[in-house]
């Protein structure tokens, strides 16, 4: 799946430029797929379907928390584990950053979409998919080490939403969008690769503390985070630790979108209170750059009025 290359590729630019070489705990490079346990676990969150972790505004506090755990697995000589709870995190920071994420968000958010085929086979697929086809003519380029990782990942997400507005237009107008979508793949990549730097730098926290501290006690990846370096690149592929955060997720493939009624009790909670803060977050953290939450349903044949396509 293009999805699934574009963060084995971003994984790749930023496990060979750190400058503390973390490829060298045995990394065999991206085209590997998910034969590389580190690869794997950059789409684990997929294969676990962690679908509310990974976006706004909860994304934040997941990278800060899957930071702050390879942090002290670095500073314990535990290198393996730093660099699998990394590569871990590094599909939050790239899913949150992907432009094919990004682009919807000027359409709706995910609950309010007929179905999971309308997202995918009429919006996000189009855009995304492409990709496994021309990924390699990426050239991201790294982030200076001294840099705040926060600083960063603002600018980066600032960008994503730039490009995804970009791409909102010429899909609407029929146009190509590969060369932004590649754009969106090289500001991904960069952002990861500060994301590797900052695992050698005291906190700098995206999210409030008492976000982070929530994902400390609500995150399913908790779990995997907790682990030591030779049991993270092994236990998570296991099928009982899989069945056991699937289990504690509470719901299967996008139901927790889609059909959030038959989510189990507590997933239904946690979906209502993501769709909550979600809604704040569109409102008033993204006022003024996406539009506001939207009172419709989005079918296959959703277009926007006119003056939305304009500039």
């Amino acid at each position: 799946m293009a999805c699934a290359m574009e963060h084995c590729f971003v994984l790749d630019f930023a496990m060979r430029t750190a400058s503390w070489r973390p490829d060298r705990v045995g990394y065999t490079g991206y085209r590997k797929g998910t034969k590389d346990a580190f690869n794997h676990l950059a789409i684990y969150p997929d294969v676990i379907a962690d679908w509310l972790w990974q976006k706004p505004p909860w994304v934040r506090a997941s990278i800060d928390f899957a930071l702050a755990c390879a942090r002290q697995s670095r500073e314990s000589g535990d290198d393996l584990g730093a660099v699998g709870k990394l590569s871990l995190a590094s599909h939050y920071v790239s899913d949150a950053l992907a432009v094919s994420h990004t682009w919807l968000d000027f359409i709706a958010d995910e609950y309010q979409f007929e179905s999971g085929e309308v997202i995918h086979q009429h919006f996000h697929d189009p855009v995304e998919y492409p990709v496994a086809d021309y990924v390699d003519r990426a050239q991201p380029t790294a982030a200076p080490k001294e840099e705040c990782f926060r600083a960063i990942f603002d600018n980066a997400q600032a960008k994503a939403y730039e490009i995804g507005k970009r791409i909102f237009r010429r899909f609407f107008r029929g146009e190509a969008v590969e060369d932004l979508v590649l754009m969106g793949v090289e500001n991904s990549a960069r952002a990861v690769h500060a994301l590797f730097e900052a695992v050698e730098r005291p906190a700098e926290l995206l999210s409030a503390p008492q976000a982070v501290e929530r994902a400390r006690h609500k995150w399913v990846m908790r779990h995997l985070l907790a682990l030591p370096g030779e049991e993270v690149v092994s236990r998570p592929f296991e099928e009982e630790f899989k069945a056991r955060l699937k289990e504690e997720v509470g719901y299967e493939g996008g139901a927790i979108f889609t059909d959030i009624e038959s989510c189990a009790p507590h997933a239904q909670e946690e979906g209502r209170l993501w769709r909550k803060q979600r809604r704040h977050w569109r409102d008033v953290t993204m006022a003024g750059i996406l539009p506001p939450t939207r009172t419709t349903t989005i079918g296959a044949d959703w277009r926007p009025p006119e003056n939305e396509l304009l500039g």
